[in-house]
This record gives structure tokens, C-alpha cells and sequence, in this order.
């Protein structure tokens, strides 16, 4: 999952909700520019905030191992606005 899936399936939970924005930042006790921000793809977000919006909206994070290992090209390709 590449982070606008990841946002996508955020917004549509707080939706499924029922949540505005400001609803999920004060149960979230963050900020609603931070969730508007994250909402908009404009910024990344701090794993400590993210677990915030996940627990407000009643879901888990989950690692696991993954499939194939990506090549340093995919790896690249992946993360090229991190060297921006």
C-alpha cells in the first residue's frame, strides 16, 4: 500500500464514520490543519500522529514481511520526493 492508498482509505473510514475533520483531530488530539495537510497529500506525517488518526478511527497498523525484496532502482523510484 503506497501512501495515497493509505490516505484514501483514511478519509473513506472517517467517512464510513461519519467524522469531520475537526471531530477526528480532537479524538485524534492533533491538530485539524495536520489532518487537512495529510488528508491533501501535502505533508508526511510523524508515525506517533498516524497511530493517533488510527486508533480515532478504531484501526491498526499492521507490519509484516513482505514479498520480494525491491531493487535498488524500485527503491529509488519509491522514495524520490524524500530527496527533494
Amino acid at each position: 500500500m503506497d501512501n495515497q492508498e493509505l490516505i484514501q482509505t483514511l478519509i473513506a473510514r472517517r467517512k464510513e464514520l461519519g467524522q469531520t475533520q475537526t471531530q477526528l483531530a480532537s479524538l485524534a488530539e492533533i491538530s485539524r490543519r495536520t489532518i487537512i495537510d495529510f488528508e491533501s497529500g501535502n505533508t508526511s506525517i510523524s508515525l506517533r500522529r498516524l497511530t493517533r488518526i488510527l486508533y480515532a478511527l478504531d484501526m491498526t497498523l499492521t507490519v509484516k514481511p513482505g514479498g520480494d525484496r525491491p531493487s535498488e532502482s524500485e527503491l529509488r523510484e519509491l522514495f524520490k520526493d524524500d530527496d527533494e
